[in-house]
């Protein structure tokens, strides 16, 4: 039990870790095209606008829908059988998909606006950074997607305190 609680730990250390270096990332990069669009040192073609548009909704919509689907699907296949290091790596990668599914609209957001200035993308993008927040890593919600035996659980309380 201590060693799984050790490494439910170091599992909660490494998501919490992997989400805020993402979230800084796209923080930083969406200020970055913000900052080379307000100060004129890219040029903008507004006319790609109209091309952009159809791309950049079903994005954002594969994105949102796709981490609020993917994970708890990902999750309930994880077979309460097997022992805690599998179920915690099958977590971490239904946890990183769902990361990477809200990377991608925000990126193609920022793009978007970067290449033509408009600042409905800029908006959408900061949108989506919010809405990639509220997927922070939470000992008690990654710990409700398994199904823990009791002393699975028992650990994983350890650990989150």
């Amino acid at each position: 039990m201590a060693r799984d609680s050790h490494l439910i730990k170091m599992t909660l250390s490494q998501f919490n870790v992997l989400f805020y270096a993402m979230l800084i990332g796209l923080t930083v990069m969406v200020s970055v095209f913000y900052y080379l669009q307000h100060n004129e040192f890219m040029s903008t073609d507004e006319s790609l606008s109209q091309t952009l548009e159809i791309p950049l909704f079903v994005i954002v919509a594969i994105g949102v829908l796709g981490a609020r689907w993917i994970f708890p699907w990902m999750t309930r296949q994880i077979d309460e059988d097997l022992k805690m290091p599998e179920k915690l790596a099958k977590l971490r990668t239904a946890y990183i998909l769902r990361l990477a599914l809200l990377e991608l609209p925000v990126i193609f957001a920022g793009i978007a606006f970067l290449l033509t200035g408009r600042e409905q993308y800029f908006m959408l993008s900061i949108i989506l950074i919010g809405y990639f927040f509220l997927f922070r890593p939470r000992a008690d919600r990654l710990r409700d997607a398994l199904s823990l035996t009791e002393s699975e659980d028992l650990a994983w309380e350890e650990a989150a305190r």
